[in-house]
């Protein structure tokens, strides 16, 4: 028995150091391989990453950015590579395939250029690219999810990939984020991509992409975000509410849409509502199915829509913008409104909306924005209006209002833009506070009002036509936003709602 022992070791141990040192070997290799796409990723670019240095730091698993693990079989290898926002600027080599372990590539927000190498779209253990926010142009690539399905996260977002989105993107069953905003991309949708059942984020918008929207969309059940605003879409916006009940960010808004706004009715989970610039001449929806208790956003802007402010809107206690402006809405303004105790942005401006402002509208003490210029709106400005404490601009300008305007306004200590001008205001121009700094014009075409001066009254200046400042709009998500102390806040927050945390969600969109 001994000897048989002794024998079989004696016949076994060479094989087993062999096969320890085969590994050993394939290990080294494999390694090997990963310095040198890392190294070779370096070469390419045209700024430098400090610590990437093998002199100095031999251990690329240190280096900034690279996150290495221990791997059955291979390994310990590089998994991820996250480089956002480190001002990195070049090309992508393709060298950079080498890390053929890699399952998050992160590049955003950075300054690359030309195209993206076609090999990276064959690293099968990928499942985040992030390439979003950089210079890249030239086409998606047909080669994506051709080779692997593992793909979760895949964001081109705000470059300028052009062509056609590829018909292959269906083959990423494994897909949950999709953001290929802000490119020029054109042509149809492929049908293919109402294939991505795992899909919960879908972002195109700001793109050249025309055509019909598919009734398939109403497949992806799973769908939570969906943003094709900014585009070419025409045609009648088909039913596909009835399976999308976990949505909750619907933006078509400057496209060529036209519906039956009752098929919303579905999608009781929304916050955010964006269909500006669609729907031309239709009617606002009255119908009492309409139930939207979490919407925060609702931004139906610059659309013709005939009708009045409905009741079912009464009920969305949860708004903090809302835009109806450049519509033919008529009546009065409900004084419901008042009691949105999160409003932030109001803008009713430049439909034909008569009666009174409501006094309730000084309860809203969020309130940042109100526009309700170019109506016909009559009656005093209320006193109560000072206590939206937070308002930074007021505007109603072009009405039928009366009366003076109330001291109790130079309590807003925020209010840096104030306009009545072409009303019917009479007596004297408030003095303190803010209102010292507001120009002549914010007054003009009222007769009545005058200016204290230390020489005696100075009447306010006479009535002169002027062009309403339409090329100083700017547009989110649709709406018209204008240049003043408030834009940087307003952009930062609508970009939020119209992104992965685009707002009623996290702020952390990639867009």
């Amino acid at each position: 028995m001994g000897f048989h022992s002794l024998f079989l070791c004696t016949i076994l141990i060479p094989f087993i150091s062999f096969g320890t040192s085969t590994h050993e070997s394939q290990n080294f290799t494999s390694r090997s391989n990963d310095l040198k796409a890392l190294n070779g990723f370096s070469s390419c670019l045209e700024s430098t990453i400090l610590d990437w240095n093998s002199s100095t730091s031999p251990d690329y698993c240190t280096w900034s950015g690279v996150t290495c693990d221990a791997l059955p079989h291979v390994g310990t290898r590089v998994v991820r590579l996250e480089l956002g926002s480190t001002r990195l600027s070049g090309k992508i080599c393709e060298s950079l395939a080498g890390l053929d372990q890699l399952r998050v590539l992160n590049l955003s927000y950075n300054f690359f250029t030309a195209s993206l190498p076609e090999n990276l779209f064959h690293l099968q253990n990928l499942e985040v690219m992030d390439f979003s926010n950089n210079h890249f142009e030239g086409p998606v690539s047909t080669a994506i999810c051709s080779s692997f399905n593992r793909l979760r996260v895949f964001k081109l977002s705000n470059n300028f990939f052009s062509g056609e989105i590829p018909e292959n993107l269906g083959n990423c069953s494994s897909l949950q984020h999709l953001s290929i905003n802000g490119n020029d991309l054109s042509r149809s949708l492929p049908e293919s991509i109402f294939q991505l059942q795992n899909l919960n984020e879908l972002y195109l918008q700001n793109n050249k992409l025309s055509g019909t929207l598919s009734e398939e969309v109403g497949k992806l059940s799973n769908l939570v975000e969906f943003d094709i605003s900014n585009n070419d879409f025409f045609g009648f916006l088909p039913n596909i509410f009835g399976g999308l009940t976990r949505l909750k960010v619907f933006n078509v808004g400057s496209n060529r849409f036209t519906a039956t706004l009752e098929d919303l009715s579905h999608c009781r989970n929304l916050s955010m509502l964006g269909l500006s610039k669609n729907f031309h001449n239709e009617e606002m929806p009255q119908g009492q199915n309409l139930e939207f208790s979490n919407l925060k956003v609702f931004a139906l802007g610059n659309s013709q829509i005939k009708g009045s402010i409905p009741n079912w809107l009464s009920g969305c206690k949860m708004l903090q913008m809302l835009d109806l402006s450049w519509n033919h809405l008529t009546g009065s303004i409900p004084s419901w409104i008042g009691k949105f105790n999160n409003l932030y942005y109001l803008d009713l401006s430049n439909n034909s909306f008569t009666g009174n402002i409501p006094q309730s509208f000084g309860n809203l003490k969020g309130l940042h924005v109100m526009d309700l210029k170019h109506n016909s709106l009559s009656g005093p400005i209320p006193w109560e209006l000072s206590g939206m404490t937070m308002l930074e601009i007021l505007d109603l300008s072009h009405n039928k209002l009366s009366g003076e305007i109330p001291q109790s306004l130079i309590e807003l200590s925020f209010l840096s833009s104030f306009d009545v001008s072409h009303n019917e205001l009479h007596g004297e121009i408030p003095t303190k506070g803010q209102f010292d700094t507001f120009p002549t014009t914010s007054f003009e075409g009222n007769k009545g009002l005058y200016r204290h001066s230390t020489s005696g009254f100075m009447p306010s200046p006479p009535d002169e036509t002027r062009a309403q400042p339409h090329h100083q709009k700017l547009e989110i998500i649709g709406f018209p936003f204008w240049f003043g102390a408030l834009a940087g806040f307003l952009i930062t927050i609508a970009i939020c709602f119209a992104s992965d945390g685009h707002h009623p969600t996290k702020c952390h969109q990639a867009n």
